[in-house]
């Protein structure tokens, strides 16, 4: 299976965090923050790694060339600073137009969530890892909801008033996703991409509820994850 990795940000909201640091390199637990999403890939049964670098991308480069247990192939998206669309766009031409797993490098990811989603079928769209599980509203102001009917998603973005769970920040994507982001203005959100797919009832809920995850944004963040990771050892 093939899966790409978005980690092409700048990271500004973790503040003092990524002041020398590129974000997917800020230590948690003991070890980089890629480091967990890298293992949990490897885990699911990802044997192709495409990895999208932006800002500070030789350090990023380096790390990750050290740290995966993949195979790696690198793609560069010189306008880091803008929508993640233009990311996902530059890993476009390896994945040979196969299934893929899309997962960001800010996120703590169960290799047990990676491995079900891996094994939910997307269909003719995209599966999207989401999570109905209560969480702390200062958490939940800052993710990603969607909505469900007939087990399709119908709508996902950050300020939907109502909505059934969250968007745990993982995909698992069929070639569909280019025709969507090609119907997508070029410099956009991954959400309104995806949501190209939900009006067509081609956006599919894969639900990952149980299963450890956690997008790590702010130093508030930072700090929960290391609480949180001392008591999911499944994430190592």
């Amino acid at each position: 299976m093939r899966a790409v990795l978005l980690a092409a940000g700048l990271g500004n909201r973790l503040q003092h965090h990524t002041a020398d640091t590129p974000k997917p390199l800020v230590t948690i637990g003991g070890r980089p923050l890629v480091s967990y999403t890298l293992h949990a890939l490897q885990q699911a049964g990802v044997t192709h790694l495409t990895a999208v670098t932006g800002h500070r991308a030789p350090i990023v480069r380096a790390a990750l060339k050290t740290l995966s247990p993949i195979p790696l192939t690198f793609r560069h998206n010189p306008h880091y600073q803008d929508g993640q669309s233009l990311s996902l766009a530059a890993a476009r031409d390896t994945t040979r137009d196969e299934n893929f797993l899309l997962v960001m490098s800010d996120h703590l990811l169960a290799p047990a969530l990676l491995t079900t989603l891996a094994r939910t079928n997307p269909r003719d769209g995209v599966a999207v890892a989401i999570d109905t599980t209560p969480r702390d509203p200062h958490y939940t102001a800052e993710a990603t909801r969607v909505t469900l009917q007939n087990n399709h998603i119908t709508h996902i973005g950050k300020n939907l008033p109502h909505f059934h769970a969250l968007d745990a920040g993982a995909f698992h994507c069929s070639p569909a996703i280019w025709e969507a982001l090609d119907q997508s203005p070029p410099d956009t959100t991954l959400s309104t991409i995806l949501q190209a797919l939900a009006k067509q009832n081609r956006l599919y809920p894969a639900h990952i509820t149980g299963h450890f995850w956690y997008d790590v944004d702010t130093p508030e963040d930072h700090h929960a994850a290391e609480t949180l990771l001392r008591t999911q050892p499944q994430t190592r």
